[in-house]
């Protein structure tokens, strides 16, 4: 082999080590992009996770005040999800947009209506 065709397997290498170097750098970009999405994915998770603790915290509050056993109605709804096979589209809404129960719609209020916070939850 002479020296030309060294030459130019030697450039030949040059060039394909560059384009491999582009395509790592262009890698290195993207990669730094996803790690930045996942930051702002990770931050935003942590404040819907605050915000739904807060909304919690005032839906306990109120129904407290309204008289009704959160714990129970959870523990009756998971029981009957796991029941129903735990699909979602197992819930059946009414016409008033009450979800229908066996007996009955739930608590029997609509959105229209007032809660009787005297009401007894038992």
């Amino acid at each position: 082999m002479g020296l030309g065709s060294k030459a130019k397997a030697l450039q030949t290498v040059a060039e394909r080590a560059e384009q491999l170097y582009a395509q790592l750098m262009d890698v290195r970009e993207r990669l730094a992009r996803i790690e930045d999405d996942i930051d702002d994915s990770s931050d935003r998770v942590v404040r819907i996770e605050n915000e739904l603790e807060e909304q919690r915290v005032i839906l306990d509050a109120l129904a407290e005040d309204a008289g009704l056993d959160i714990e129970r109605r959870i523990a009756e709804a998971s029981i009957t999800h796991a029941e129903d096979g735990g699909d979602a589209a197992d819930t059946d809404a009414t016409d008033d947009g009450a979800v229908a129960t066996d007996e009955g719609t739930a608590d029997d209020v609509t959105a229209d209506e007032p809660v009787d916070a005297t009401a007894d939850d038992e």
